[in-house]
């Protein structure tokens, strides 16, 4: 009675025992199977939903910069520079899971692009690697409406660029 009690070895069925002894067989199925044992078991981790954005971000290193290259005024077009590429990357952390992913984007002179719009809430954060942050936050509802540029990075984001982010999560 005693062995009984202690025998706590997973009864599995004859099913999940045929696939892990012919996982060759039906691999798709067998990942699918130990996908699920994994969640249920807590070794599962969700997977990083601002990994597409850091991708995009850092591909930015790898344009071509060519000195010929004009937008329509005639202007050179700049690729983000390494020290605008870390400094969206900061950012890009400093973002509760809270908030939604904004529309992430380069400008032809060189910055790199945070936007949000969405029921009268309007966010554009952008860096040059000059070392600044430079932000136009609007938030209707608020009354809300500053646009600036502070050192960064900095402890803390402009008081109205924080408020207007919150909100973000608050309008879903």
């Amino acid at each position: 009675m005693a062995g009984a009690l202690l025998d706590t070895a997973p009864r599995h069925s004859a099913r999940y025992r045929d696939l892990q002894s012919n996982h060759h067989a039906e691999p798709s199925l067998w990942r699918r199977v130990t996908a699920g044992v994994h969640r249920l078991f807590g070794g599962f981790t969700a997977p990083d939903p601002k990994a597409p954005l850091r991708q995009l971000i850092l591909s930015y290193l790898a344009l071509p910069t060519e000195p010929d290259d004009k937008d329509m005024a005639g202007n050179p077009i700049l690729t983000p520079s390494e020290a605008a590429v870390n400094e969206a990357l900061r950012f890009l952390d400093l973002l509760s899971s809270r908030v939604p992913l904004p529309v992430v984007g380069r400008a032809d002179d060189g910055e790199i692009n945070f936007f949000w719009s969405r029921d009268g809430v309007f966010i554009d954060v952008g860096f040059y690697g000059d070392g600044h942050i430079h932000y136009l936050a609007q938030v209707l509802s608020l009354a809300l409406d500053e646009s600036g540029s502070m050192t960064f990075p900095t402890p803390a984001l402009p008081r109205s660029l924080s408020v207007a982010i919150a909100s973000l999560s608050r309008s879903e």
